[in-house]
Formats: C-alpha cells, sequence, structure tokens
C-alpha cells in the first residue's frame, strides 16, 4: 500500500538527501533533478524574501515581471515504511503585468536553465500508484495553496507522463482549467529567431530576380538586425516594427516558397534538447560521423596536438575548488553577461552544486590546455549510465583552433571510454551540436487551476519559452 507524506522542515529533508539518492539510482532515474540535490540547493540559494525577489537572487527572472520563491515542499510515496518516489516542489509569488494582484505557483524547484530536465522520482514496480498519490497530493496542495499547479519541463519520452495526463485530464472533467502544453521558444523577432531569419533574407538575396528596391529593404532589415541586441529587442515596439518589415518584404516575394519559409523563420517551434545512444566503442562512434566531419575532427585534433595542447579529464574525486573556479571563469570569459546560467548571483550555487556532485561521484569536469593554460572547460553531470553535457566555457583570445568543439568531441569520446549509454547535450541551440547527433527530444509541462483562475501563460512566460496549451491533453 502506497502512502504520502509532504514535508515541510527544512531539517528533516535534509537528512532525507542520502536515502533520496539512493532511491534515483535504485530506480534508474538519472536526470540531475531526480537526485534531490540540484533542486535542494537550487531552493537554498534562490529562495527569497519580501524585500530581495528571484530576479536579484538568481541574477535573472524568467517567470512575469518579478518572482518571490517562498516555499519548499517535499513530497514522498512510501511502502512498507520505504521511501518509493519523490518529488520537490516550491510555492512561489509571481507579478503579472497583467493583473494588479500576485499569481500563485507550485512547481518544481528549479528553473529550466539549471535543471533542463525535471521529473518525478519513483520505484518503476510502483510507478502507477505512487504517482497517482503523489499527483493527489500535489493537486490538493495547489488548492490548499490557491496556487496554479504547473509541472513543466518533462522530456516527452518520460514514462510518467501518461500516469500525470490522466491526472490532469480527469480534473478537466471536473471542471478545473488547465491541460498539457508543448514548451517552444517564442515566435517573432528575438535574439534566437534572428539567425534563421538572416539566413534566410541572405538566401533570397543571392537568387537572381530581386528587385533593386526590394534588395535595399532587405539589405537595410540585415543592419538593423545586426544592431539589435538582446536588450533592445526586449523592447515590444522595437520587435513590432522589425516584424512588420519582416512581413512586409514576405509580402513582396514572388515566390510563395521564400515568403513562406521567411514567415517560418520567425515561428514558434518545440525547444529542441540532442542526445545520443552511445555505442560500445569509439571506433563505431567515430564512424557515424559524416565524412567531412570525421576529416575536421582528424585535422583540427592533430593542429591542437602539434600547437601542444593537451586534454584534461578530472575525475570526480579529484575535483578541486580551483577546478571549479577555473571552469566557471572560462564559462564567463565566453559568455559574459550574456550567460543564463553563470554570473555573479549563481557562483555560489554552481560552486556548492559542483563541489557536493563532485563528492557523489556525479561531477566530472574537462580541460583543454595550450601552453601550459586552461583555455577551455566542460563540466559533465555522470549519473548511472548517462553522461549530462551541463555547462562549458573558452577563452576568447585562443589560437583559430576550434577549441570548445573540440574539447566536447573529447567528452563524447571519453563518455564511450567509461561504458556510458547515453550522452545528452542539453539545450540544442548551438549549433555545432547538430555535428555529433540529429536525435532530440522536446519538452512537456502541464497546468491545473481552479476554474476561472487560470492565467495569460504568454504574461506568465514573458521571455524566451512559450507554452503551446493542448486541452483537452492528447498524448
Amino acid at each position: 500500500m502506497i502512502t504520502t507524506r509532504i514535508l515541510t522542515d527544512l531539517d528533516q529533508i535534509n537528512s532525507l538527501l542520502p536515502a533520496c539518492q539512493a532511491l534515483a539510482l535504485r530506480s534508474g532515474c538519472f536526470l540531475p533533478f531526480q537526485q534531490l540535490t540540484l533542486p535542494w540547493l537550487w531552493w537554498k540559494h534562490f529562495n527569497t524574501t519580501a524585500e530581495i525577489d528571484f530576479g536579484h537572487k538568481r541574477g535573472r527572472n524568467f517567470l512575469g515581471a518579478r518572482t518571490w520563491v517562498e516555499k519548499f515542499y517535499l513530497v514522498i510515496a512510501e511502502s512498507g515504511g520505504r521511501l518509493q518516489g519523490f518529488v520537490p516542489m516550491v510555492v512561489s509569488r509571481v507579478k503579472l503585468r497583467s493583473q494588479q494582484s500576485a499569481l500563485r505557483l507550485l512547481s518544481f524547484s528549479a528553473d529550466s536553465v539549471l535543471a533542463f530536465y525535471q521529473d518525478f522520482t519513483v520505484m518503476p514496480a510502483l510507478r502507477e500508484p505512487a504517482l497517482r498519490q503523489m499527483l493527489d497530493e500535489l493537486i490538493a496542495l495547489a488548492e490548499a495553496e490557491r496556487a496554479l499547479l504547473f509541472l513543466g519541463h518533462i522530456p516527452e519520452d518520460s514514462l510518467n507522463i501518461p500516469f500525470i495526463a490522466d491526472a490532469i485530464t480527469q480534473r478537466l472533467s471536473r471542471g478545473f482549467e488547465g491541460g498539457m502544453a508543448r514548451i517552444q521558444s517564442r515566435d517573432g523577432v528575438y535574439p534566437w529567431t534572428i539567425p534563421d531569419i538572416s539566413k534566410c533574407l541572405t538566401d533570397i538575396c543571392e537568387r537572381n530576380g530581386v528587385q533593386p528596391a526590394l534588395r535595399l529593404q532587405i539589405e537595410s532589415l540585415q543592419t538593423d538586425l545586426r544592431r539589435h541586441n538582446s536588450s533592445l529587442l526586449m523592447f515590444p515596439r522595437t520587435r513590432q516594427e522589425l516584424e512588420a518589415t519582416v512581413n512586409k518584404i514576405a509580402d513582396q516575394l514572388a515566390d510563395a516558397v521564400q515568403a513562406g519559409m521567411l514567415r517560418e523563420a520567425m515561428a514558434a517551434r518545440d525547444i529542441a534538447y540532442p542526445y545520443m545512444i552511445l555505442p560500445e566503442r569509439v571506433e563505431i562512434f567515430e564512424q557515424s560521423l559524416s565524412d567531412s566531419n570525421r576529416y575536421y575532427f582528424k585535422r583540427y585534433l592533430k593542429k591542437f596536438s602539434e600547437a601542444g595542447g593537451i586534454f584534461e579529464s578530472i575525475a570526480p574525486a579529484e575535483v578541486s575548488k580551483q577546478d571549479i573556479e577555473d571552469y566557471l571563469a572560462l564559462h564567463m570569459e565566453r559568455w559574459g553577461e550574456d550567460s543564463v546560467a553563470v554570473n555573479q548571483a549563481t557562483m555560489d550555487f554552481h560552486m556548492e552544486l559542483s563541489r557536493r556532485l563532485a563528492a557523489d561521484g556525479q561531477a566530472r569536469l574537462f580541460f583543454a590546455k595550450l601552453e601550459g593554460k586552461r583555455v577551455a572547460a566542460h563540466a559533465c553531470l555522470d549519473i548511472g549510465n548517462r553522461r549530462e553535457y551541463y555547462f562549458s566555457g573558452r577563452r576568447r583570445d585562443t589560437t583559430k583552433l576550434p577549441i570548445g568543439k573540440l574539447l566536447c568531441y573529447q567528452t563524447v569520446v571519453d563518455a564511450v571510454q567509461q561504458g556510458r549509454r547515453y550522452y545528452d547535450f542539453g539545450y540544442g541551440g548551438d549549433e555545432y551540436k547538430s555535428v555529433f547527433t540529429r536525435t532530440s527530444r522536446t519538452l512537456r509541462g502541464f497546468f491545473l487551476a481552479a476554474k476561472g483562475d487560470f492565467p495569460d501563460l504568454n504574461a506568465l512566460f514573458p521571455k524566451y519559452e512559450s507554452m503551446a496549451l493542448e486541452t483537452p491533453v492528447e498524448l
């Protein structure tokens, strides 16, 4: 028989960390979020007070105009006195621009940048009864908190989804509002759509038959797209003017296919997270690459070696404070203020997370060195048979060698040599990841609210992510 409890005592929850980790490994739940350490540290570092909101604690805000993360709950499922499942949740207050009063939100304890994937941890043999009981607890908790329930960033191939969908569907039939959402990138002119828009405009100009007047409009738009940085594009009027220009150009194109492709470049699309199933031998992995990519890596690995370059692999037991600091410094050097993951506000979180996961045997750091100096870093999370590409970085003043890509290649080779079964590349926005694999997964989110209380999801998710809600829920 399954019983459930909701834990709120932080000392009691902290004492359960070893049992939760043991359950995750025993049950084959190998996502970093499912180990509890990551969501627990996320709460520890980013929970808020009335004076200091999440955006200041985290360095970035992802929900609404402002967010306050106020309560932590650990919902656990037990059978015969043994832990069989758990899920860490937080209650937040989110100020939406379209509402006077703040929205209350019950969601997983993480953001989708620091934990790409989020899901329940549960023993497979008791998946159905444990999930049903935990979901009943969560829905009752959301009602008691007068909060929107959001179970987000669940991999589309999660075995838990059918049971979550069933619980949501049952409540929809009783008058609740909500459904399942495909998690997409927002449509329009944004930093993430500009590369596709620019490429499409370039392709149009390279074809014959473009009228001089239209060519001038395209070139002017290309100039505008190059000069608009992330900050400027956050102004709605700027985006609307650029989108109107793109549509105006599309209207003037004689080729309907080209016009459609240009508009499609601005469209919302499911966010893809690439991964690969690893072969048993390195030679098989190398053969899986295209001829041109095999030549590319062979050529540049040789150049790297001739330049005196070496790779370092720091095993979890050997990871030091200096190693972690070097990795984070290289990430900051590469991305600077554009990083949504690492900044001065998150530095302590990353230091403690890396240290704790290394102590658990789950964090391995890789470096590329030239002239005795570390010039690139790559952090991997190794849990069970799975390796996840977490974050990376590199110096900007290195040679013309593609250091970052070579180091990524090395981490894949190492994963094969260690006998890992899966290599997950995380967020797929970096084009070079497609060199290694064309296989990807998308994410799902589930929403549930009392009738009349369902919010404007565009106001709740105003930035990169958007939610394409499907009601009724269809798997």
